[in-house]
């Protein structure tokens, strides 16, 4: 590549020669049409004379413009890469504050939901405890013991009373949802690194309308059973190999009954605040670019 730079600058150089050649071979020409002119041409025409450049110096001075457009090119070369060093941090950079925001979203999510499950226990607590005052107002006027009994013994009796019925509250308004959401993150988070990305979001989008569906209309019985055998279901959630997402209805409250082939939801297996988890985490699952591996 550079012999034939170097050989279109000789003969760049040799046609910029080979003019002057010809205006001083013409010179004889016209001196020989007329006796003791030639001189007075060169001086009449105001130009100087012009030296001849020998092949050497011809070839020196190709090598010197070949050297200068390699060096132009690698100055254009260096400038390319520093933008586009520039380029890739200022990539970087954005990438970053992008994941920072996912992170602080994906935190206050967490704090919303825990706050929202702190409110429902504490109502429910409040539930139980005047249940359990009602009830010992009825007893207590059934056996015809008088209202003015010890405030302290009733105080006593309502918080053991209390205390019980919060134990199994707990099993659905305490510790059960944030244990449940955990679980249920680590399955998606298996399902989004072991399969296809389109098959895992259609995989997300499927069981998210199942939760949304829950959560809309609870009482509806045909959302509160998935046939197994429905090619829909089957193609989009039952065909994962390692049966994740039939794990993360199972996570949310159905059950699989072998005989019918069906997921079924009971009354007593439903919760809100379980849903609610599953359907914070299968929206971080589709939206955040980061999920699975922060």
């Amino acid at each position: 590549m550079e012999d034939e730079e170097l050989q279109r600058a000789i003969a760049a150089s040799l046609e910029g020669s080979g003019g002057h050649g010809g205006g001083a071979s013409a010179s004889p020409a016209g001196s020989a049409g007329g006796e003791g002119k030639g001189n007075d041409v060169d001086v009449d025409a105001g130009g100087e004379p012009t030296e001849k450049l020998s092949l050497e110096e011809k070839e020196a001075a190709a090598k010197a413009k070949l050297e200068e457009i390699k060096q132009k090119k690698v100055e254009e070369e260096r400038k390319l890469d520093r933008e586009r060093e520039k380029e890739r941090i200022r990539f970087g950079k954005e990438m970053l504050a992008q994941k920072k925001v996912l992170e602080d979203q994906e935190r206050q999510r967490v704090m919303d939901f825990r706050k929202r499950e702190k409110d429902e226990a504490k109502r429910a607590k409040q539930k139980v405890m005047e249940q359990i005052a009602r009830d010992k107002a009825e007893r207590r006027s059934r056996l015809g013991i008088k209202a003015e009994a010890s405030a302290g013994e009733d105080s006593s009796d309502a918080e053991q009373d209390g205390k019980r019925k919060q134990r199994e509250e707990d099993s659905v308004f305490g510790v059960k949802p944030v244990q449940t959401q955990t679980k249920i993150r680590d399955v998606l988070v298996q399902i989004k690194k072991s399969y296809p990305s389109d098959r895992a979001q259609t995989c997300f989008k499927t069981l998210s309308a199942y939760c949304k569906n829950l959560l809309r209309v609870p009482a509806e019985q045909k959302f509160r059973t998935i046939n197994a055998e429905n090619n829909a279901f089957r193609q989009r959630v039952g065909s994962l190999e390692g049966g994740e997402g039939t794990k993360v209805l199972e996570l949310v409250g159905f059950a699989a009954n072998e005989e019918a082939k069906t997921l079924a939801m009971a009354d007593d297996r439903f919760s809100k605040l379980v849903v609610e988890a599953a359907l914070t985490e299968l929206n971080n699952a589709l939206t955040n670019p980061f999920f699975g591996s922060l």
